[in-house]
């Protein structure tokens, strides 16, 4: 069971600055006697700065533990910071920067299920762009390409990605 305790607190200082500010402290108390309990802070913070309004620019950073019973573990505690940069280029495109790096500790892995060795920590730093057209006010294109890092304590479960996709939203 994981137990979340939080106090936000949510405000625009001005037209162009608005931040969120979360703390507390979450408590995982497994029931499988062999995974330890873990009882620390946790936080949600994000900070949106829009100094002219086509320029927008969001930094954010999260810790949670989380159940994963589909990850071979019995939770994870992960930490995530994020950055995105968005400029409006016309009334129907955007630009989009982003990058994360992000931290999974997992706790309780379960060997049996998985029959490979324990993956451990890691760690995934991420960086990218988009590039989104509204081709017709329910249509809009989109462009992303991104560049991933994974390493872990476990050398087998690194790995290097670069991705590139598109698609095509419709609103109805």
């Amino acid at each position: 069971m994981i137990t979340d305790v939080q106090l936000v607190f949510e405000r625009s200082v001005a037209p162009r600055v608005s931040f969120r500010l979360g703390g507390g402290i979450t408590h995982a108390d497994p029931k499988r006697a062999a995974v330890p309990s873990f009882s620390g802070p946790s936080f949600d913070a994000q900070v949106t700065i829009r100094p002219v309004p086509w320029f927008t620019i969001v930094g954010s950073g999260r810790r949670a533990v989380q159940n994963q019973s589909s990850f071979g573990a019995t939770y994870i505690i992960a930490d995530s910071y994020n950055l995105n940069v968005s400029y409006l280029l016309s009334a129907r495109s955007t630009a989009t920067l982003f990058a994360q790096r992000a931290r999974r500790d997992p706790r309780g892995e379960d060997l049996a299920l998985t029959l490979q060795p324990p993956r451990g920590k890691d760690r995934l730093n991420l960086v990218g762009g988009s590039y989104a057209f509204d081709f017709h006010r329910s249509l809009r294109l989109s462009l992303n390409v991104a560049h991933q890092r994974r390493t872990a304590d476990n050398a087998i479960y690194d790995y290097t990605a670069t991705s590139a996709s598109a698609g095509v939203t419709a609103r109805f």
